[in-house]
């Protein structure tokens, strides 16, 4: 979607910028959905738009990252197979428990 913007609604900037609106990612299912503290281990994610641009724009292609954790915790890129299957290996993490998973487009 082109976006203008002009402080006087008569005069909107010469050049037009684009703006993408997406759908958020979803996940369904982590393959393992466990593993060691000192991370390492290849995960499976299963979801539904998982890279919601077009892979043929050289700006937007594999700009999917992962978090492990809680905010704070570093995002890393995903290995995409298709909109709905990516890969990832999991960071190391401080101590045992279980801990969100999030997706992100914008790291």
């Amino acid at each position: 979607m082109p976006l203008t913007v002009s402080f006087n609604r008569q005069q909107p900037t010469a050049t037009w910028i684009k703006y993408w609106y997406y759908t958020f990612p979803e996940i369904s299912e982590l393959i393992p959905n466990k593993g060691p503290c000192s991370g390492g281990t290849l995960v499976d994610i299963k979801g539904k738009m998982l890279s919601p641009f077009k892979v043929s724009h050289p700006d937007f292609y594999n700009t999917t990252f992962v978090r492990f954790g809680y905010p704070g915790r570093q995002n890393i890129r995903v290995n995409l197979t298709n909109n709905t299957h990516a890969r990832v290996i999991s960071p190391s993490y401080p101590h045992p428990g279980r801990v969100p998973v999030e997706i992100t487009f914008n790291n």
